[in-house]
């Protein structure tokens, strides 16, 4: 079963998130806390993080850089969540389109990008 991490301090999102890919048949793990998420990508290993950029304490940026340092997780699959514009986003970080996905969106719009993302790096159709 495909392993789906959820990074996101707004909890309605995060638990809506959740269901939505429970019933598509992913495992769904998630938490509001960028800190928390880097500990559980290192010991779940899920195959997909969807992390939120605009977080308290520790963003999605510093979740993603961290995330790169070690040879256990770099390799993990990440979609960001953002409010921002693309002009802004690609400031930070030079990424391919299908890694960003903008708030707010609709359920088709998750699912799809998240069905690519599998498709291209753990085989899932």
């Amino acid at each position: 079963m495909v392993k789906i991490l959820i990074i996101d301090d707004d909890l309605r999102l995060r638990e809506d998130m959740g269901m939505i890919l429970d019933l598509e048949g992913f495992q769904v793990i998630t938490t509001g806390d960028g800190y928390e998420g880097i500990s559980l990508a290192a010991t779940q290993l899920p195959d997909l993080i969807i992390c939120d950029v605009n977080m308290p304490i520790l963003d999605g940026y510093g979740v993603y850089r961290r995330l790169q340092e070690s040879d256990k997780t770099r390799a993990i699959t990440f979609l960001f969540l953002t409010g921002e514009q693309p002009e802004e986003f690609q400031k930070h970080l030079t990424l391919d389109s299908n890694r960003v996905l903008a708030k707010p969106f609709y359920v088709g719009d998750l699912l799809e990008r998240v069905n690519t993302l599998l498709r291209l790096t753990v085989g899932r159709a």
